[in-house]
Formats: C-alpha cells, structure tokens, sequence
C-alpha cells in the first residue's frame, strides 16, 4: 500500500472514531447526565422530600431539560439523514452548533463507505470538489520548510479539490471564469503541503485529490458554505495499453494520456510501464515558451539579475525591446521564485556536502537522472551505488536516492554534487533533468534535438552555480578551459561532436552532443510529443525551445551592448528622463498637482484616488491594472491584443474578449466623467484601441517630470523644490506587496526608466543640499530613493559624499560595506566598480585619517 493511500485511509478511520464519539456523546452521555443529574421530569426529578413548591420548580425544570435533548437529537438525526442521503457534508458559516455536529457524524458515517463523495458548495460551478476557507498567502520563495496546508478562515477564499486531468488554467477557467487567472491560484497555494506528504512546489504539476485555496474575489465564487473532504476522490482508471510512436531515427514507446499518477512507494522501469506524459492541459505561457516551470524560474531570476546590473554602476540603460521579445519576458515572470528551483538548487548542494561529509566520491552514485517531484529530490542512480548518506533515503527499490522538501535546510552556498545538469522534459512525477558528469558524452537524438538542446542550454547557464561552468560550442575554447579548470571547483559543457575535441579533452569535460554513433550510458531520444531516457525506459512531454523564442531569451539575458562613450561617461549621469529641458511655471504647477484621478504605482500596493464610485471588489485588481496601463502609456492608444496578452495574461482572444470588455466597463465607470460629462476612459475604437484623457494622471510620471525639471534648474532653490518634490512620490517600495499582475512594469522597462530618473534627482539633490549644508535633506533623498533602487551604485556614492560632508566616519564606512554587499548579493563574487573604489579612498583619506 503506498503512503499517500495508507494516509488518506488513516484519516477516513479517524473520521469514523470521532463521528462515533460524537454521536456517542449525543445520544448516550447527554441522556445518562440528565438522567443523573435531573432525574424523571414526572416525578420532580430529584426533589424527592422536599416541598410541593419545590418539586413542582424541579419537575418543570427537568421537563424543559429532556425536551431541549429531544429536540436537538431529532434536529441532528434529520441534519445526519439529509446529508448522507445526499453524499454530502456542508455546513453555513453562520451555522448553529446543532448543524456543525451534524456535519461530523456525517462525516463518520460517509467514510465507512467505500462511495467516493462529491463535496459541493452552494452557487459554485458544478463538478467543483472540496471547498473550504483560508487565508491568502505570498507565493512562497523556497521549499526548505514547506508550510501546511491553507488555516480555514471564513472570511477571504474558498478551495477546490483537483480532480484527474486538472491544471492550474482549467481550474481558473471552470472556477474563475479565466483561465488566465491561475496565477492567483499558484500565489495562494504554491509552498503549501499537500495530501499525502506531497508539496505544492511547481505551478505545472498538481495532483488529483489535493485541496487548493481560490480568491474568492472572483465571480462565480461563492464564500457561503464551508465543507470538508470527506473521502478519498474517485479512483483514476488504470493505465491504458501502451501505444508504440515512431521517429525518423529510433522508435519512443509512451502510454496514452491517463490520470494515474506515481505514489510515494511505486515506481516502475519496464517499458510496458511506462508513466502517462500528459499531466492535464499545459499551462499556455510554459506551451509558448517551450520549457518547464523549473527552467523558467532560473531564467527569469536571470533575466531580472542582468536588468539590475545594467543599472548598478555605470549609466543606466533601458533597451529597447521587440514586442516578442517583452512577451517572452512577462511569460517567463510567472514562474519567478518558483520553489521547484530552490528545492533542485538545494539538493544538489546538499547531496555534494553529504557525499563529502561521508568520503564519498560522486561518481559511486553513478546517477543517471533527477526528478524534482513534489515529495522531493530523487537521484536515480545506478545499480552498484552505496547507501544513501544521512538526509536522502533509498527509494524506489534502491534505485533512486531521495531528500524530502522538509528536509532541504540551510546554507546553499557551495559546489553542487552536478554542475552539469540538463532538463529535458516533464511528466506527472515532475520535473525530469539529466546529470552529465566529466568525461560523460549525452547524445541527443531525433528530429527535435536541435529544440531540445536549445532549452538545456539556456537553462544550464542559468543555474545558481553557472559561473563555475564554460558552455561552449567552439572546440578550441573547450580545449583551453577544461585544462584551466584543472584543480578547480570549474566544469566545461561543450556542446557539439567529440571528434572535433583534441585528444584527451572529452575526456575532461561534459559533453552534449547532436551526433550518432557516440556511445553514452544514457541517451536521449526526442520529437515533437515526447522524450525518451534509455535507459530508464522513462517517457516525458519534453522541453523544446523553437530557435526564435531562443533569441528572445538571449537579448533578455545577455548584456546590453555599450560603446565605449558610454562605457567611459560620467557613470551618474542619466539621459532620457522623459521630460528634457526646463518647465515653465505652469508646467511645474501642473506637475506638483495630480489629475482628476491618480494612479499610484509608487507604492507597495498600487491603487486609484478620486474615483467617482468604487470598483467592485471581484475586477478591482485587474480595473486598477488596465489603467494604470493605458494611463502609462498615454497618449498612445493601446490595442485590445496587447491588453489581453500583457495586462490580463491570455492571448487567447476568444477566452479573453469578454473579461476584456467586463473589466474596462467597470473600470469606465469607477472613473466617471469630467467637467464637460465625457467618461474619463472612453469606450474602445472599432479598431479595438483604448486610451485614458489626460484627467488621469500618474505618480511615477509625475515624478520623472519634476526630477527632469529639477536636475535642468538653474535655481538651486527651485531645483532642490522641485526633485524633493519628486522624491516625496515615493510612497514605499513599488510592488512589494504584489502577487500576481504587472508584469509588464519591468519587462517593458518602466521599472528601470523610473529609478534612473529617481536616482538621478537624488543624487542632484544630495549635490546641491551638501553644498547648502543640509545634510539630512540630502540623506532622506538618497533614501527615498533606495525604495525604487535599492541595488543603485551612484546612491551609494552619493551617501558616502553626504556622510563625508558630516565627518561622520562610521557612517562612510558602513556605506561602503553595504555598497559591496549589495553588489555580492546581485551578482556573487562581484566587487564596486573602480570608480566607487576610488571614491571611497579619497573620502576616508579625508575623514578618516
């Protein structure tokens, strides 16, 4: 019997122990205390020998008694009667207490059965499973201690028990009413322990029988009823015959899509048990983008490192990117702090610590895959490997080694076991990735190859260890770097043929390769439909990245090239700030008001002021959204594909059309009109196009044209008004508290073009106010402005000059360390640029000495 059965089993026997108890008290313990205590109403209860007034007191009291027991006890058989004729168990929140004990006995009385039970909840859409209360939670950022499963509360969500074939976009769509809502689904619940020991760690991967948390705030999502799972779901079909596909090159055996997933204690290697690939509907952005969840997680904290170190030290840049290009960017920021990558990241990291601790080299593992599951870490190893090192456990009949969520503590700093590590595709147990060790030759083989190498690639270089490894397709580099790597904690991946290896190289490096014939203790077999791991006789929906959506990531990830102007330019300076030149009066006064509505996005919740009335509460996340959107974006208009796809998450025109038109319609009416009666947010073209007027205004854009005036004053009076003026914007950190939504504020760069512009009126501002001696009106400046940028070079530059202007020696120096624990944080190993090195020298030669 596997665990999670053995559980959900346990938990049925105690459902029916304690609706026993209950009904035990009910209808046992309640009539023998009366009995006891009050005696026969009749017969003046226990009064015998006392006065006829008195007797007749305690006959009437003892009558009352035994009423009230028989009316509760026929309230709660009828409540028990209801709800098991019905195979349900549900209860108001509002509900006596007489009802809520009627729920646990039916309960009871449910789980002796063997009938799975639909638990229901009143004005949800039909087929809805379990559905309970809980609080919301943040999308957790790792799994070291995964938490427990939603606290009911009866206040903020209802949940929903998955049923086979499930996903996150089918839930959302059927639950919702938008499939692209699944991401508020994923914030609510990612990190949660789950039935049976499993942990929501991927947003891809969800299991029949776990209860997920929905926002209620939704319509369609009723918050009436409270009710508890009462029995295992229903039982998925077996496994249908195996159905035999071949490639151009070597034939891949897979089974047809079925429900069935792996249990804790249940694995199988033989071809004719070969796991189910589909795993329900993909999620539409992993679909467009080719790859998992675990590889889009690295990519986009890759993605969002390279945009801040393009504006730590040297003049900021924004490039300009395509529209493809910023799609792929906001697909991949849904996957962001996805805690399957901590968990792989983790793993690796602790099984090399294991295996030293132990004096084990890692080659006895003789690993042939990991699968990132929602149990765990497993190391499938081969048939000759030692036991298993204190933290991992044997699995899957000694054949895997495995390291459970819970257990994945601590530093993760440190070599992993596999700096080499390859994800080639998915399935119901997880994420699946190949190891390729030194002197190991991976041969990818089939008519999808070159797509599969495409993605491996880009995620290899995407690790939190990549800096230890040289990916190369040029033979003379990989030549050069496996022998400068001798000695050291550094691996080389060389992607091509071997033959082109000088003598002795393969057998220094890690190699992948397109070609035939290369003899490997794995291979890899791919099209378009599935991977084939030989031999592991394994079978998983791969992971193929087209050659275009590879480019795109490439210009996300890689540096932005510079010429040497701006390379050798004045690193605080900061160009294009929208607003160039100096503002008249009446500009300046135009800009220190805001609109007739304002957008506030300089804060950690953004949110509307001086609507006409209140938006409804199930679109206010999405209405505040959208016009923040066109209110950025104005005076352009904005067309209705490019709000589905960047604002509302779907480019499906058809599923979106309609939220589409729901949510501008009440976002057309919060707004309301203006002085002359015309809407604020006038109805869309015929071209499907959407703008806002310049009534509504917005606190960033405010702010970039106040510090362009600032920093263009000649005034330093009026300057230090003016960009103060822009600093005093600042309300919190921009989208701290965001969950799901605003993509598109970073990828379409407006994040980087507001914090140059911040930064630089900070920095002005702190130049100007050290020369006037107000030195705490410079530092409360660089402060502000640490909100949008806490990384910002220049700012710590400029708060080592305001502490050097108040000869305040330990405050330099604390600048100066956390200057370069900023920058070691970002990007590990790195150190401040010259310039701020130099800096610092002069100002402690000055204070210091």
């Amino acid at each position: 019997m596997d665990n999670g059965r053995a559980r959900r089993r346990l938990s049925r026997l105690g459902d029916v122990v304690g609706s026993a108890v209950t009904a035990l008290v009910v209808f046992a313990a309640v009539p023998a205390v009366l009995a006891l205590l009050v005696g026969d109403p009749l017969g003046g209860g226990l009064g015998h020998g006392w006065g006829h007034t008195a007797r007749l007191a305690l006959s009437v009291l003892a009558l009352v008694a035994w009423a009230a027991w028989a009316a509760c006890s026929g309230q709660l058989i009828r409540s028990v009667t209801h709800q098991v004729r019905r195979g349900q168990a549900g209860l108001a929140l509002d509900a006596r207490w007489t009802d809520r004990v009627a729920a646990r006995i039916a309960v009871g009385i449910l789980a002796m059965t063997t009938i799975s039970v639909p638990v229901v909840v009143a004005g949800t859409n039909a087929g809805a499973a379990t559905v309970a209360v809980a609080p919301r939670s943040a999308l957790a950022p790792t799994t070291a201690a995964p938490s427990a499963s939603p606290m009911l509360d009866d206040a903020t969500t209802a949940a929903y028990m998955v049923k086979p074939g499930d996903s996150l976009w089918s839930i959302a769509q059927s639950q919702l009413g938008d499939g692209a809502d699944w991401t508020e689904i994923a914030a609510l619940n990612i990190g949660h322990s789950m039935a049976g020991g499993e942990v929501f760690v991927d947003p891809s991967l969800i299991h029949a029988g776990w209860t997920l948390v929905l926002p209620t705030n939704q319509p369609g999502v009723a918050t009436t009823d409270i009710v508890v799972p009462l029995a295992d779901p229903t039982p998925p079909p077996p496994p249908q015959p195996s159905v035999t596909t071949t490639t151009s090159t070597t034939p891949i055996t897979r089974t047809s899509p079925s429900p069935s997933r792996r249990t804790p204690d249940q694995h199988s290697v033989a071809v004719q048990h070969h796991h189910p690939v589909h795993r329900g509907d993909p999620l539409p952005e992993l679909g467009m983008l080719g790859i998992g969840a675990v590889a889009c997680a690295a990519l986009a904290r890759r993605a969002r490192r390279r945009r801040l170190l393009d504006q730590l030290s040297s003049q900021p840049i924004t490039p300009v990117r395509s529209a493809p290009t910023i799609d792929t960017d906001i697909a991949l920021e849904q996957f962001r702090d996805v805690p399957a990558l901590d968990a792989f990241e983790r793993a690796n990291v602790a099984l090399a610590r294991a295996l030293a601790a132990e004096g084990l080299p890692v080659e006895t593992l003789g690993a042939r895959a990991i699968c990132v599951g929602t149990f765990g870490v497993e190391f499938w190893c081969a048939p000759t490997a030692p036991p298993p090192p204190p933290g991992f456990e044997l699995f899957a009949d000694g054949r895997a080694w495995r390291v459970a969520h819970g257990d994945l503590r601590g530093d993760t700093s440190g070599p992993p076991a596999f700096p080499v590590v390859l994800p080639v595709g998915d399935d119901q147990d997880g994420t699946w990735l190949v190891p390729v060790p030194v002197g190991v030759c991976l041969p990818l083989l089939g008519p999808a190859a070159p797509a599969l190498c495409n993605a491996v690639w880009r995620a290899q270089e995407s690790w939190a260890w990549a800096e230890m490894v040289t990916v190369t397709q040029d033979p003379v580099v990989a030549d050069r770097e496996t022998r400068a790597a001798l000695g050291d904690d550094l691996a080389v991946l060389y992607i091509g043929d071997p033959s082109r290896l000088a003598p002795g190289t393969a057998a220094l490096a890690s190699v992948v390769t397109l070609a035939t014939g290369t003899a490997s203790d794995l291979t890899v077999l791919v099209d378009d439909e599935a991977a084939s791991l030989h031999p592991l006789a394994r079978t998983v929906r791969p992971h193929l990245m087209a050659d275009e959506v590879a480019a795109r990531i490439d210009e996300l990830v890689q540096p932005v090239p510079r010429s040497s102007d701006e390379a050798d330019s004045d690193p605080d300076r900061v160009d294009d700030l929208t607003v160039v030149g100096t503002l008249d009066h009446h500009d300046v006064v135009a800009h220190l008001e805001a609109g007739q509505v304002e957008v506030k996005l300089l804060t950690a919740t953004p949110h509307l002021e001086g609507l006409a009335q209140p938006l409804p509460a199930n679109r206010e996340r999405r209405a505040t959204e959208l016009i923040a959107y066109l209110a950025l974006h104005r005076p352009d208009a904005v067309t209705s594909d490019r709000l589905r796809t960047r604002v509302l998450g779907s480019g499906d025109a058809d599923a979106a059309a309609k939220t589409l038109f729901n949510i501008a319609t009440a976002a057309r009416r919060a707004l309301g009109t203006d002085d002359a009666d015309q809407p604020l947010f006038p109805p869309g073209s015929r071209t499907g196009r959407y703008h806002l007027t310049e009534a509504v205004t917005v606190d960033a854009q405010r702010a970039i044209s106040l510090a362009a005036a600032g920093c263009a004053s000649q005034n330093p009076e009026e300057a230090m008004a003016l960009l103060r003026a822009a600093l005093d914007l600042i309300d919190g950190e921009p989208m701290a508290n965001v969950l799901t939504g605003y993509l598109w504020w970073e990828s379409e760069g407006h994040g980087g073009r507001i914090a140059a512009a911040l930064v630089r009126a900070a920095v002005t501002l702190a130049d100007l106010a050290i020369a006037d001696g107000l030195i705490e009106m410079a530092h409360g400046g660089i402060e502000q402005a640490r909100l949008v940028d806490p990384y910002s070079e220049a700012l710590s530059r400029a708060a080592m000059q305001v502490a050097a202007a108040a000869g305040d020696g330990d405050r330099l120096r604390h600048e100066w360390r956390e200057c370069q624990r900023r920058i070691d944080e970002l990007d590990p190993g790195s150190t401040p640029s010259l310039h701020t090195e130099r800096l610092y020298s002069e100002l402690a030669r000055e204070v210091l000495v």
